[in-house]
């Protein structure tokens, strides 16, 4: 897409929540969360990933771009993305204040200092005593690992006030809910929404799936198990997403910041059998994906239109403005307008380190195709 004109005058600050492993269904336990971007934004009820893995799901995230163009064909391979073509670059050139709170990409070795941010935090993993990068010193930090980030991020933001005609950009990425699934010591035992039990955890004959469905057998009550303690451990999201934007409301800030929550991918708890994410089961592929900016975003919305997390750098680059670099080419398209892509694309590779083949899958409006390949072999 050529580059668009911003709808404002002047360019706003960006902040993106990135979670991890995050299913649909969870919303329910972040009443907060709901409210500043549900009751105040717009909700896309058919977000789906590029890629429903880490690692090649950030990097889509950051570049705009499907995951056999950005070259991030696994987890550990963040390395491999080109970091002139990130968010951050596009932002730090346009002058905006960057910091990142939380995971990066896999692949990068934690002592590296990640570049084109002004100021970051960033950790492989943990949630207590987890060793983080803090602007170039690394090693573990006291606090429980998303409570550290609503620290950073708050402070990150009292700093922008000094030079408050420069916009910023922040990105915190919490380890919630991924495994080992800890959660915050006052959430241990906390009361958790009752799963809503859909036909794929109840299914019987799983006689028309590949066989390497067929032959799993996670139950609905392992499920329901492991999702309590997925639930616990977005608890102190919840409390880090509005925590920050009430420091956003004390600065005079909200009406400026298009803000995005999201996950880099889903999770299948029990449904088919699985425990699993890497497959094209709407439960991996699709995520929660809220969008707000005040005057510009609409507010109390649901979104039918079929999106993308390839389209998140494509809708930060309209709201500010910036043209895509030609050498850079993006595969989404702006948040921000009417378009609405009649299907998208869902690939998966290096799974045979789970014993599982690679995939590529077409998703419409109304149906999916998927295509496996062993060996090379469709």
């Amino acid at each position: 897409p050529r580059g668009e004109s911003s709808p404002v005058d002047s360019p706003p600050n960006i902040f993106f929540i990135v979670t991890d492993d995050q299913f649909k269904g969870t919303m329910a336990a972040m009443p907060r969360t709901r409210f500043w971007f549900e009751d105040q934004g717009t909700r896309f009820k058919k977000a789906i990933v590029s890629s429903p893995l880490c690692c090649p799901s950030r990097a889509s995230i950051l570049s705009g771009r499907y995951v056999h163009n950005h070259g991030v064909l696994r987890n550990e391979l963040g390395s491999e993305l080109d970091q002139g073509s990130t968010i951050e670059r596009y932002l730090e050139d346009a002058g905006y204040q960057t910091a990142i709170a939380g995971k990066f990409l896999q692949g990068i070795d934690g002592t590296v200092n990640p570049p084109y941010w002004d100021e970051w935090a960033t950790s492989p993993w943990g949630y207590y005593n987890a060793n983080f990068n803090v602007d170039g010193e690394f090693g573990p930090v006291e606090p429980y690992s998303v409570d550290f980030l609503r620290q950073r991020g708050k402070q990150f933001l009292r700093r922008t006030e000094k030079d408050d005609d420069r916009p910023w950009f922040l990105y915190l990425a919490p380890v919630a809910p991924h495994l080992p699934y800890r959660p915050a010591d006052r959430h241990v035992g906390a009361r958790v929404p009752k799963l809503r039990v859909t036909p794929p955890f109840t299914e019987e004959d799983r006689s028309d799936k590949p066989d390497f469905v067929r032959s799993q057998n996670y139950t609905l009550e392992e499920g329901e198990r492991q999702r309590a303690k997925m639930i616990r451990t977005l608890m102190s999201v919840d409390e880090m997403v509005d925590s920050i934007m009430k420091q956003l409301g004390k600065l005079d800030e909200r009406r400026t910041t298009l803000a995005f929550f999201l996950s880099d991918n889903g999770h299948s708890l029990g449904q088919h059998g699985l425990f699993a994410k890497r497959l094209p089961y709407r439960s991996a592929v699709e995520v929660p994906l809220l969008m707000r900016w005040p005057g510009q975003v609409p507010e109390g919305e649901t979104s039918d239109r079929l999106v993308s997390t390839i389209d998140l750098l494509p809708t930060v680059l309209h709201a500010a403005g910036i043209d895509p670099l030609e050498r850079y080419p993006l595969d989404g398209r702006s948040l921000l307008s009417s378009w609405d892509r009649p299907h998208l694309l869902i690939e998966q590779f290096g799974n045979d380190i789970k014993g599982l083949p690679d995939w590529a899958s077409l998703r419409s409006h109304s149906y999916q195709y998927t295509e496996y390949r062993r060996d090379g072999e469709v």
